[in-house]
């Protein structure tokens, strides 16, 4: 009974994050564009994979940062080590990634008696109870609350001092010891600790962007800006593969991730490394590990477009019922299914077998990655590496017979029926894989092809003509290019989203002189983000305080983050003096404990907007 409020739990969280997607999907009248867009860039990088790291390297040196390439996990984990070595750290603080996961390079960091702390509130949860991720974006979802609960108990030695100061912030007398927001509060000040007495941060990439040679990370808990504001040693784990060309790409892409994987209009920070902080270093790791093999197969290439938004997992029947474990890859879903079966195909046969086919994930991934095909060509190699099953082979065996002969499967048809007269311990067995997990079946007494005449003289089927729901842009010669906004609808747009989406508190007015805010540079209507540059000592405030007030001029607010990387890129000389640069759109936000909302995760607990004049 448990495994099943489980599954439903499980199912249900996930659907609902589906049905987030579509509906900021539906908000956008070109997002389909942008899909064919953001689909046709990946595979351009990825057919001139070498030109693209070699000018995303070129200019990453060029911003004093020190670029490695590993061919391997191993390879790679002998890099992340020199680094650490030569640099005497004994403690590590790292934001999410999977690269790391794929590499396993905490257990060997930790087998060097470096002790390495997960930031993310998901992945710390688990590195706690010494679980694996069960999704790319959302890795403890499946953990109970009561669970999370007993584990911080036993673990962070504070629990009780951190509860007791939780009362007096919230000015409540008492909480429930499960409660999602006391726990995401006890978290932060645990976290905190490591952040102050590590000795160098670990952020994975969700972007590198060839032209500029920036890194770009996406969080909601600013824990990737915490793990680099403190430490002056900062290393990036980069799949070879995340590379994207330029700005307007990067306008592309921000548009579509966090609408396909968690359904918010923009993650709470999309910040960009572009160098070291004075007196510190900087290190990318671009890593292979593989990718360049999976570039050698024509059939297979697609699924290294995957920007890892989660958006497949989230739709998928099979892996909505089941979760992250049941898959032997350590991605689960149907990426994950294709991702194993490249790297080792034998090992990773079963993973087939988890998908219906129903190609939902292709309908909603971001990059138009044509998953469930692929799993359908890896089905039909399954003979050639000895993986096929010889019990579905023979069946498949007699079905042809029985299909190939119309009088046979019309005597099948009729027959059925008798089996329901048959007790169920003659037709409940272990031989009849139907009935694991499922009452046997009751045939109806008629056939489709025996009510077949009688449906279409009742002309209850009644066709339709197909039109698609999903409207076009007005200008299809630039699909890119969106209806003027005027300067009033432009302020009015962006003091809603700061308001209703952000959850920031927005000041139409300056700032007392006696409030020390931070300028923004450049404000987004659509999302309510706001552009930062920023210095180390900058950097240190955004990120380490509890309150943030950010000033920003009516005057710099653009439509949208197309609008807002063409400006940037056309003020590059004057944004490249800051090594940092944060779109941060409210305060820090966290979902992580069975999916429930908390502010306040790891940076700022709550943000002011002053819009001036």
């Amino acid at each position: 009974m448990k495994v099943n409020e489980n599954a439903t739990r499980h199912d249900q969280t996930f659907w609902n994050v589906r049905e987030k997607r579509d509906k900021m999907a539906k908000a956008l009248p070109e997002w389909e564009d942008l899909r064919e867009e953001a689909g046709q860039i990946k595979m351009d990088i990825l057919t001139h994979l070498d030109h693209y790291i070699a000018l995303f390297e070129k200019n990453a040196t060029l911003n004093g940062v020190h670029v490695h390439h590993a061919k391997d996990a191993k390879e790679y984990n002998q890099i992340v080590l020199d680094i650490l070595s030569a640099h005497k750290v004994k403690k590590v603080v790292k934001s999410k990634s999977m690269l790391t996961e794929e590499c396993h390079l905490n257990e060997n960091l930790e087998k060097n008696n470096i002790e390495v702390v997960e930031t993310d509130l998901g992945e710390r949860i688990l590195q706690m109870m010494k679980l694996a991720p069960s999704h790319v974006v959302m890795p403890a979802l499946h953990v109970h609350r009561e669970d999370i609960m007993a584990c911080f108990k036993e673990q962070i030695p504070e629990y009780e001092q951190f509860k007791k100061k939780y009362l007096e912030i919230s000015g409540k007398d008492n909480v429930a010891e499960d409660d999602p927001t006391m726990l995401t509060f006890v978290a932060r000040l645990h976290l905190r600790h490591q952040f102050e007495t590590a000795q160098a941060g670990m952020t994975g990439a969700n972007f590198g962007i060839a032209d500029h040679g920036d890194v770009v990370v996406c969080t909601n808990e600013g824990n990737a800006d915490m793990s680099t504001a403190l430490p002056n040693l900062h290393i990036v784990s980069m799949g070879i593969e995340k590379l994207i060309p330029d700005y307007r790409a990067m306008g592309i892409f921000h548009r579509l991730l966090a609408r396909s994987g968690t359904g918010q209009e923009t993650t709470v920070y999309t910040s960009h490394f572009r160098g070291a902080k004075p007196g510190g270093e900087m290190h990318i790791i671009l890593v292979d590990n593989g990718r360049r093999k999976i570039l050698e197969m024509p059939d297979h290439i697609q699924m290294l477009k995957c920007i890892r938004c989660g958006s497949c997992m989230n739709t998928c029947p099979v892996y909505r019922r089941t979760g992250g474990y049941s898959y032997s890859y350590f991605i689960p879903g149907p990426i994950g299914i294709n991702l194993g079966m490249a790297h080792d195909a034998k090992k990773h046969a079963k993973n087939l077998s988890a998908c219906s086919l129903c190609c939902s994930c292709e309908n909603v991934c971001p990059v138009k990655v044509d998953l469930a095909s692929q799993i359908y060509r890896w089905r039909q190699m399954l003979e050639k590496i000895h993986k096929e099953k010889r019990s579905k082979k023979t069946l498949s065996r007699l079905m042809t017979f029985a299909f190939g002969k119309p009088w046979i499967y019309r005597c099948l048809c009729k027959m059925a029926p008798l089996i329901n007269h048959l007790p169920n311990w003659m037709v409940e067995t272990k031989a009849n894989k139907w009935t694991i997990g499922h009452k046997m079946m009751h045939f109806p007494k008629k056939s489709f092809h025996d009510l077949w005449p009688e449906l279409k003289n009742e002309s209850i089927i009644v066709q339709q003509e197909y039109t698609p729901t999903v409207p076009k842009c007005e200008d299809s010669s630039k699909p890119l290019s969106f209806r003027p906004t005027t300067y009033e609808d432009k302020v009015e747009k962006f003091c809603q989203t700061t308001v209703n989406v952000s959850g920031a508190e927005l000041k139409i007015s300056t700032a007392p002189e006696d409030i020390e805010t931070i300028k923004g540079r450049i404000a987004v209507a659509e999302n309510g983000c706001i552009w930062i540059p920023q210095t180390t000592p900058d950097r240190r405030h955004l990120f380490t305080s509890e309150h943030l007030d950010i000033e920003i001029s009516r005057k710099n607010i653009v439509n949208n983050m197309h609008e807002a990387y063409e400006l940037i890129e056309k003020s590059i000389e004057y944004f490249k003096p800051y090594p940092f640069g944060t779109f941060i759109s409210g305060p820090s936000k966290t979902a992580d404990i069975e999916g429930t909302l908390v502010y306040g995760a790891q940076a700022a607990r709550s943000v002011t907007v002053w819009l001036t004049e």
